[in-house]
């Protein structure tokens, strides 16, 4: 939990709908304090994720994308949670996905594409974007192969742990159902897990 506070310092970003800024966290409510909490709401199982905070920022061609900022207390449990299974999972990605995976980049998709032009008669390279992706994700497929997989995997109770409803958005790993959480840790993960069953 610690490395996952660490890791969510490092990275920023705005108050969510309990505007608890990281500044207050590391003045005046502790860092410790917070690290504990979220420890034991995951140990005690009785972690409920907040609703986001809904804000709208200009995208590059002029039109506004909606973005919803969760809590500290989420983004830590998120990120512990994706440190936790994202090194257990990404052993079964395809050795092709290059997208949201840890130390590869677009850089790299490019070079692996170049590489394999230069190898192999090529045809076509197909380039895709799915618009509004975490919007239009099918979560119920997700989440049954997300919890398929933990099953394989013998960890049935971190599923119990992270599905339960927050306050009326319901809530997987991070993901939410109906809402946008696009600083969602896990998000990009599970959304990897869905494409490489």
């Amino acid at each position: 939990m610690r490395i996952a506070w660490i890791r969510v310092k490092a990275n920023g970003g705005s108050a969510g709908i309990d505007q608890e800024t990281i500044d207050f966290i590391v003045r005046e409510y502790g860092e410790e304090r917070l690290i504990e909490e979220c420890r034991q709401t995951l140990m005690n199982k009785t972690y409920r994720a907040s609703p986001v905070r809904r804000q709208e920022i200009p995208k590059g061609d002029g039109k506004m994308r909606p973005l919803g900022i969760p809590t500290l207390r989420d983004r830590v449990i998120q990120m512990a949670t994706k440190i936790v299974i994202e090194p257990i999972f990404e052993a079964d990605f395809q050795d092709v996905s290059f997208g949201f995976r840890p130390k590869r980049s677009a850089e790299d998709a490019i070079r692996r594409i170049r590489e394999t032009a230069e190898r192999e008669k090529v045809h076509w390279v197909v380039d895709v974007d799915i618009t509004g992706y975490f919007d239009n994700i099918p979560h119920d497929k997700l989440n049954n192969v997300y919890r398929r997989l933990m099953i394989v995997y013998g960890d049935q109770a971190d599923v119990r742990i992270v599905s339960s409803p927050g306050q009326g958005t319901e809530i997987m790993l991070g993901i939410p159902y109906r809402s946008h959480q696009d600083l969602a840790a896990t998000s990009p993960s599970l959304g990897n897990f869905r494409h490489s069953s």
